[in-house]
């Protein structure tokens, strides 16, 4: 039953997350039959049939990252947030609300399909409107990983039904775990999976018309002036690394170097600046300049400031890589086209 909540969370700030996540790799061969794959086979039947019993009842049951709920069939009144607003997009499903920063929700991809969405601005995503929120009572909410933590989910789920991360892990927490979920959700299963063949197709079209890249190393990256450094994902699994995966790259063999500071991340500060050295790069100064940052001893001694492969975005295109969609994504390939060809070329 909805109720209203009326209290502030807070939430972890987006600049705190530094290049959130990877995704799942696509079309994982499936295991030689064996006795145990027919026993797995008949386990999976046994779960679809179950599947389709909720839905004929409306509803359905999803394990996600901080638990296991059941969720209406073609809910009505949608909640959206996050890199979650682009999956429903993929999917054909505009959010009644979408929550979020004005800057995300006038992202290329995204800002057209969403006119018509009311929009409960978040200015520094350090806290979420719960009460506002309710007031808009969602038959559900949709977030990822990072927008509906373990605290957001807690407060938000007595509001209405709520979804983010698939699961904890970095393979679970990106797009197309999401996609798929949402897709069994919305009864848009087909939709789900053209979606990510879709994607699929795109990536590995690319990745043959430049040969190149195959082994290539890449960085993607944010440079915060008052964390002294420049923060970088070095756990290759997560999502904000699957653009570089997906092409064939790799990460700097200095990411090795570099302390995991529990989370899959790092801050490089400037004596440890070689460790970034990489044959492409794409870097957004969160705060600072870029004059700043190419004032750090040894910056413009690294490889892709020297082959001028280093791209040098903005807030959207950072943020299309480091908390990325099937949608973000395919925007991110057009917009980083020109310099990948150059990477390919050297």
């Amino acid at each position: 039953m909805k109720k209203s909540i009326k209290s502030a969370l807070a939430v972890g700030a987006a600049m705190s997350v530094l290049l959130s996540g990877c995704s799942k790799d696509a079309g994982d061969a499936p295991p030689p039959a064996s006795e145990s794959n027919v026993s797995s086979s008949s386990a999976s039947s046994a779960a679809a049939e179950a599947t389709s019993s909720e839905k004929a009842a409306g509803t359905v049951t999803i394990k996600h990252a901080w638990g296991e709920d059941e969720y209406p069939v073609n809910p009505k009144k949608v909640v959206a947030m996050g890199a979650a607003v682009d999956d429903l997009l993929a999917l054909g499903v505009v959010p009644d609300v979408v929550v979020g920063a004005k800057r995300d929700n006038e992202s290329p991809w995204r800002k057209d399909q969403i006119q018509n969405s009311k929009f409960v601005e978040v200015t520094n995503f350090r806290e979420l409107p719960i009460e506002e929120i309710a007031n808009a009572n969602p038959d559900i909410i949709v977030g990822d990983f990072w927008t509906v933590n373990q605290d957001v989910y807690g407060s938000l789920k007595d509001v209405a039904p709520i979804i983010g991360g698939i699961g904890a892990s970095p393979a679970e927490r990106g797009w197309r775990p999401r996609t798929e979920a949402l897709g069994e959700i919305f009864d848009k299963e087909a939709e789900a999976a053209k979606v990510i063949k879709e994607h699929d197709e795109l990536f590995a079209k690319t990745a043959k018309d430049l040969p190149g890249l195959e082994g290539k190393s890449g960085i993607v990256a944010q440079y915060a002036k008052e964390r002294g450094g420049i923060g970088v994902v070095i756990d290759p699994e997560e999502p904000g690394n699957s653009f570089l995966k997906e092409l064939g790259m790799k990460l700097p063999d200095g990411f090795a170097t570099l302390k995991d500071n529990g989370s899959g991340r790092s801050i490089v500060s400037a004596e440890n600046i070689s460790a970034i050295d990489s044959d492409f790069g794409v870097i957004y100064a969160v705060s600072g300049t870029e004059d700043e940052i190419h004032a750090i001893p040894g910056f413009d001694d690294l490889t892709q400031v020297k082959n001028d492969t280093l791209v040098f975005g903005d807030h959207v295109l950072v943020q299309a890589l480091n908390n990325p969609s099937a949608l973000s994504m395919k925007w991110a390939l057009e917009q980083l086209r020109p310099a990948l060809e150059k990477v390919s070329k050297i």
